[in-house]
């Protein structure tokens, strides 16, 4: 019974060792200027162009223009992280004329920043499960149904194009794969944008 035990130890161990070289293998890294053993690297925090912004569902749909990363960056081994994320020009689009958003900036508390397969990376929340609230309100002098908070929950994916080619800059484009709820009801998210280093370096996946 003992021997038995320890070959299960052994096939187990094996088992992993295969794991984590097949997962190297299939491309889950950042890669800099050509090499993954660069330590840290700053994102951009320019402000950039969110081409199609939108998330819709449970009767409402808002539209978003810009995406900054604050705080962002990536380290070697496929981990990163940001202080915010920030929506930025965002508009309440609903047929009603009573209702607004109280502000056109949506910002998000801490992220995560993980490489989750040779073309996606994966954006959560870092502490708890929110990632950001927006208000909807009157229109002065009218009184709209809507009003009140909104909480943004879960995480989403952004999908990066031509992740496997070492270039200054890749479009990420948000994954219909994303699982992201407001008030606990799902909706779907959309958009795109560029992603950079703040040193103008070369990256990739590989």
């Amino acid at each position: 019974m003992r021997s038995m035990c320890k070959g299960l130890f052994v096939a187990l161990v094996a088992v992993l060792a295969l794991g984590a070289v097949s997962s190297a293998a299939l491309g889950e890294e950042w890669s800099v200027n050509g090499s993954t053993a660069f330590g840290t690297e700053a994102l951009s925090s320019a402000t950039a162009s969110l081409v199609g912004g939108k998330f819709t569902g449970d009767g409402i749909e808002i539209t978003c223009a810009t995406l900054q990363l604050q705080g962002g960056e990536i380290v070697e081994g496929g981990t990163g992280s940001a202080t915010a994320v920030v929506l930025g020009t965002c508009k309440l689009l609903i047929k009603s004329e009573k209702c607004k958003l109280s502000s056109s900036t949506i910002t998000t508390g801490a992220v995560t920043i993980d490489v989750v397969s040779a073309t996606e990376v994966e954006i959560a929340p870092k502490h708890g499960t929110e990632l950001a609230t927006y208000n909807i309100e009157n229109v002065t002098g009218k009184e709209c149904a809507l009003d009140g908070t909104y909480r943004i929950t879960g995480d989403f994916l952004d999908t990066i194009e031509s992740a496997s080619t070492e270039a200054t800059e890749h479009v990420a484009t948000i994954s219909k794969n994303s699982d992201i709820k407001v008030n606990g009801n799902l909706v779907t998210f959309a958009g795109a944008s560029v992603l950079k280093l703040a040193s103008g370096k070369d990256w990739s996946i590989q």
